[in-house]
């Protein structure tokens, strides 16, 4: 009987989704198998796939469900529970944790599966370069070429607060300001290039370093509003296209800034992930 299209689910804010998604896409390639995407709109993320991104390559259909609302919830547990009838392998965020840890055998499980669904937050599965497929709409696109245009000598940074407590407690604004003012003189007249989703880090960074300190204007934050995740597809873009990431303890939107291009990163702060500059991987 022939496999069909693998389903993902993907959970979280954006970055958490583009893994998940760029996971799922990679083991479709290898598995020659087609992908559907169910896009939650909710509190963690409330922008339609499309108003973000182009179409994918190998993602065969998109689908949305607003699952902090009533029809939605019951729409996303209607499909599941219609999965199971069917006999649908169901991989579910705690177990994905333990699947990737060994891609072999992720790998013979998922060839064995005729009906695969994916519900995670995390990258599970790697196959070539990342994210390659991803391009952002073209609404967006043109403000990240007008953005980005002039950041290939800046140095990016990546300052992470809100709901992230490692991230505040281990990546404190102190110590980004104090990595920035190392790198200014080491590389005096270096531009910076600033990401964050609380506006008083942008007040504390444009005191300290002045002209010194690009942005794009934050015209929203709230994950509610569309344009605060269209201004986090912005920002990401713009940060993969710095010389250099500064970014925040246990950020996947860090991790993912520096991904996408492959460039030289470091994690700001306390924490065990801080150290020297290192060039990017997987």
């Amino acid at each position: 009987m022939p496999r069909g299209a693998i389903t993902v689910v993907p959970g979280g804010g954006l970055c958490n989704r583009m893994v998940t998604l760029d996971s799922a896409l990679a083991l479709g390639r290898v598995l020659d198998r087609p992908v559907h995407v169910l896009w939650k709109l909710g509190r963690a993320l409330n922008c339609r796939f499309h108003r973000l991104f182009e179409p994918l390559p190998g993602v065969a259909r998109v689908s949305h469900v607003h699952n902090n609302q009533m029809l939605g919830m019951f729409s996303l547990r209607l499909r599941q529970k219609l999965a199971d009838l069917r006999g649908a392998d169901t991989w579910w965020r705690d177990e994905i944790y333990g699947l990737r840890q060994d891609p072999t055998a992720l790998l013979e499980r998922a060839r064995r599966s005729r009906e695969l669904r994916i519900r995670a937050d995390t990258r599970f599965f790697a196959d070539g370069p990342l994210f390659a497929g991803f391009r952002p709409a073209p609404a967006l696109a043109a403000r990240i070429a007008s953005a980005a245009h002039d950041l290939s000598d800046a140095v990016g940074v990546h300052v992470r607060r809100t709901d992230h407590a490692d991230a505040i407690r281990l990546s404190p604004l102190t110590a980004f300001v104090e990595a920035l003012h190392d790198e200014l003189r080491r590389a005096p007249g270096t531009r910076i290039f600033a990401s964050t989703d609380d506006p008083e880090v942008l007040r504390v960074l444009r005191a300290e370093f002045g002209d010194a300190l690009r942005h794009n204007p934050p015209t929203a934050f709230d994950r509610l509003d569309p344009r605060a995740i269209e201004n986090a597809v912005v920002d990401l873009w713009c940060l993969a296209s710095c010389r250099l990431l500064f970014g925040s303890h246990g950020s996947t939107f860090s991790k993912t800034a520096w991904q996408l291009k492959g460039i030289p990163h470091r994690i700001v702060g306390a924490g065990p992930e801080e150290g020297q500059c290192v060039a990017s991987s997987p």
